[in-house]
């Protein structure tokens, strides 16, 4: 009738496996990820707070990590934090760094967009000889400018 010796699959990812989603992909292999884990309190909640690191990281930089608490001054090697709850549900803190390029940002040829100013920079004088109906936050911020009075939001 029931089976009492069958355990049932963890409803939950393990912290591995959540790594793995996050995009962590290093997280597949056990040698490359080592998980620290420290008993706590986050919301008035008992949890098991995580933190995973590479250990091959720490050791060629002659850190020694062994609890916990030694990855508070190298949080950069930390790959992922976060907690588990009481039930088992992992909660990821921080997003393991994405290995992709940043784009890089360059100016706007304002030459290609001669036209753009009329948008920026707007004139109340083109505005009222070409017959454009202004919004009533634009009318009342207009007919204070014309009476001097400073608005301000």
């Amino acid at each position: 009738m029931f089976n009492f010796l069958h355990r049932s699959a963890p409803r939950y990812p393990t912290i591995r496996q959540t790594l793995v989603n996050a995009g962590l992909l290093s997280a597949r292999d056990p040698d490359s990820l080592t998980i620290l884990e420290r008993h706590g309190s986050y919301s008035g909640r008992r949890v098991n707070f995580f933190r995973a690191f590479n250990p091959t990281h720490a050791t060629a930089g002659a850190i020694r990590v062994r609890a916990f608490a030694d990855l508070d001054a190298h949080r950069e090697l930390v790959l992922g934090s976060g907690h588990i709850e009481h039930e088992g549900m992992v909660v990821l803190n921080s997003q393991p760094e994405q290995n992709h390029a940043v784009p890089i940002r360059e100016p706007a040829d304002r030459a290609a967009h001669a036209d753009d100013q009329r948008f920026v920079f707007w004139d109340a004088e083109v505005a009222r000889s070409s017959g454009v109906a202004l919004s009533e936050p634009a009318a009342v911020w207009l007919s204070a400018q014309s009476m001097g009075v400073s608005v301000t939001s």
